[in-house]
């Protein structure tokens, strides 16, 4: 493949990464795209002449990784692309990445501005949300069709769902493709993940797109790993329940509560299993809703280990012992019997006078 031009007017040492790039660019792009693109910002630096074959080589990605991650920063308008007559890269402009977006990070106010680690808060950083979801024009849908790659992605999603795909099967996954940034090989894989646990509707594909994404899954290794790690997770809490007869999948509404108890509420499996032996210890049969009211409890009683539990449970029990009513010896009442005045004996006279007789 020829060799990529990629001019400069200066020569240095060090490579200097815009902020623009950093706070507005640098959050959507998955992890080959930002090591492409830091990689052309050295190039330029010092003049530096590059193939799509060497710096596929230089990260140990496709040819084809490459290209894709170059056409999406030529999208985002951080790179203007030339073309010989055989339709190659040719030249690389790298662009002013200046501008703005509309997730601009607006200005800190000035007590804002001290970090909170100086205060021994822990930061948590969100995950940016996924990009709203548009409709693409005739125009746009042939020109991503005349993309190699997307021309079999079309191929392939129709053999695995045995159909031809409607206009806005294939919107979504050029929404996939064009706005979540998810690669060809990916969204392949998430058609064959998705159908092999026989789920062939698009719109369920898109929820599991759309949580992919927001995990920042960018390879099939991790969405696979992912994946993996997760079933692994679920089927031994249908295994405390008492469930994984025939080894039997999670439905949706079960899925739900697995990750509300893992995401939103942020425990751990080891604590979400005893959760879960609890409610099979307490009403003895399998409720995913009882177990989210003990998670919740946990979560309000700010329990993140085990020994976080141990320390509640005896609170719990020593509160539940403070309430019980004390124990009273019961009063005499009085009767015949022993309504008479009591008598007061000396035990030891009375031994010297039984010894005596």
């Amino acid at each position: 493949m020829a060799t990529i031009s990629i001019p400069s007017n200066y020569y240095s040492d060090s490579t200097i990464v815009p902020n623009s790039f950093i706070d507005l660019f640098m959050v959507h792009a998955n992890e080959a795209q930002i090591k492409i693109y830091l990689y052309l910002l050295r190039c330029a630096g010092n003049s530096q002449s590059v193939s799509v074959s060497q710096i596929a080589d230089q990260f140990n990605h496709t040819e084809k990784d490459v290209i894709r991650s170059l056409k999406y920063w030529e999208r985002e308008g951080l790179v203007a692309l030339s073309k010989d007559d055989e339709k190659n890269i040719s030249s690389i402009v790298l662009l002013p990445c200046n501008r703005l977006k509309e997730n601009t990070i607006p200005e800190k106010k000035e007590e804002e501005k001290t970090s909170p680690f100086a205060k021994g808060q822990i930061v948590s950083l969100p995950v940016p949300a996924p990009v709203k979801k548009s409709s693409y024009s005739k125009e746009q849908l042939i020109s991503f069709q005349e993309d190699g790659d997307l021309q079999q992605l079309l191929f392939i999603t129709e053999q695995y769902l045995q159909k031809p795909l409607s206009s806005w099967e294939m919107n979504t996954l050029f929404y996939f493709y064009d706005s979540l940034h998810l690669s060809a090989d990916l969204i392949e894989y998430l058609i064959e993940y998705c159908v092999n646990n026989n789920h062939k509707n698009m719109r369920y594909i898109e929820k599991v797109a759309l949580a992919w994404a927001e995990e920042g899954i960018a390879t099939v290794e991790q969405a696979k790993a992912s994946t993996n790690h997760f079933k692994k997770e679920y089927y031994d809490i249908l295994k405390a329940y008492g469930l994984n007869l025939n080894g039997r999948n999670p439905v949706d509404s079960e899925i739900s509560y697995i990750k509300r108890w893992t995401t939103e509420y942020g425990f751990d499996f080891e604590l979400i299993i005893e959760a879960c032996n609890r409610t099979m210890n307490q009403i003895h049969q399998a409720n995913f809703e009882y177990t989210d009211t003990i998670l919740k409890n946990w979560k309000a009683a700010k329990v993140h280990h085990p020994s976080d539990l141990e320390a509640l449970d005896l609170k719990h029990q020593k509160a539940k012992s403070d309430s019980l009513p004390l124990k009273h010896t019961p009063s005499v009442q009085s009767n015949r019997f022993n309504n008479f005045e009591q008598r007061a004996y000396d035990l030891d006279e009375l031994e010297s006078e039984l010894l005596s007789n």
